[in-house]
């Protein structure tokens, strides 16, 4: 279904590597002063890194699997938003590595905590600090006539809302951002406008799931089933209304009330199905299993539990 007006395709990276080993954050040596300094010791420690994998084999999970399944649908590039490679080609090679922006795994929220900054500033420095500032305009500056979709959930719009926001107008008007009801609520005006307005009506299609591909699912129902690639941003957001109009929501059971040492035991329980993935585990927890358990929390338990692991 190769579309008369080309297209970008711009995801986010998964916890879920397909290929072990590799550089992760947890190891680089703490106390660093500036921002700059870490993305440059990161920077350091990528170059150190071997060998190399196509970027495409290096993410698993259903949401990376869905944006590729686009891409090919419409004979459009994929894009990687990483963490910890900046913006990547689907066809670039890269290092194995473990460095995420989410509350859990081999995170670097807490380092940006102590320095006072956000998420968004360590992707201008680490772009930066790679050869590639503001990777997404120079992206988008390269391919003036393509329409460019970016499916992803607010942790990683967070991690480049700041360089969307940024764009001209007139690139600006060529993006089409699918992501959660919930970012959509607390985005800025100016990018909520831009955002294809799926909710969770879309979970009563043939395109249901969970909530950590719901973003890569709704851009596959907006090509596949609306055939928004066709369509104008005004007329793409009056399609999703309408199809979502067509459907009720689903009404889930009240989550339980778990133990911690509970808790532990079914992360155990889940652990190796799930390759350890705090993402996963906690997704499995609130929407698989319906058990309440509030992020700082999980974070805690699942720190626990994966130093058990270790240890074993």
């Amino acid at each position: 279904m190769k579309t008369a007006h080309p297209a970008i395709i711009i995801t986010n990276c998964t916890g879920r590597k397909l290929h072990s080993g590799g550089v992760a954050f947890n190891d680089l040596t703490s106390g660093f002063s500036s921002i700059d300094a870490l993305a440059g010791a990161w920077r350091k420690a990528l170059l150190a890194t071997g060998p190399r994998y196509v970027a495409r084999s290096l993410y698993g999970g259903r949401s990376f699997r869905e944006a590729e399944l686009v891409a090919e649908s419409l004979e459009a590039p994929l894009y990687v938003v990483s963490g910890g490679l900046g913006l990547t080609s689907a066809e670039e090679l890269v290092p194995a590595y473990d460095l995420t922006v989410s509350a859990t795994g081999s995170t670097i929220l807490p380092v940006l905590q102590d320095l006072g900054l956000s998420t968004s500033h360590w992707w201008a420095s680490l772009n930066e600090s790679l050869g590639k500032p503001a990777p997404i305009a120079s992206l988008l500056r390269s391919r003036p006539k393509a329409t460019v979709y970016v499916a992803m959930p607010s942790t990683y719009l967070g991690l480049i809302g700041d360089e969307l926001a940024a764009l001209p107008k007139s690139d600006q008007a060529r993006l089409r951002i699918i992501s959660s009801p919930a970012w959509q609520r607390d985005a800025p005006a100016a990018l909520a406008k831009l955002a294809l307005p799926y909710d969770e009506r879309l979970e009563t299609t043939e395109f249901s799931g969970t909530r950590t591909d719901f973003p890569q699912r709704a851009l596959r129902h907006f090509i596949q089933a609306i055939r928004g690639n066709a369509l104008s941003l005004a007329e793409g957001r009056s399609a999703v209304e309408a199809a979502m109009s067509r459907h009720a929501l689903r009404v889930l059971p009240e989550r339980q009330k778990r133990t911690d040492d509970e808790i532990r035991a079914l992360l155990r329980r889940h652990w190796q199905t799930n390759n350890g993935s705090g993402d996963r585990l906690l997704r499995v927890l609130r929407d698989d299993l319906l058990i309440k358990c509030e992020q700082s929390r999980f974070r805690k338990l699942w720190q626990s539990v994966r130093a058990e692991m270790e240890r074993s």
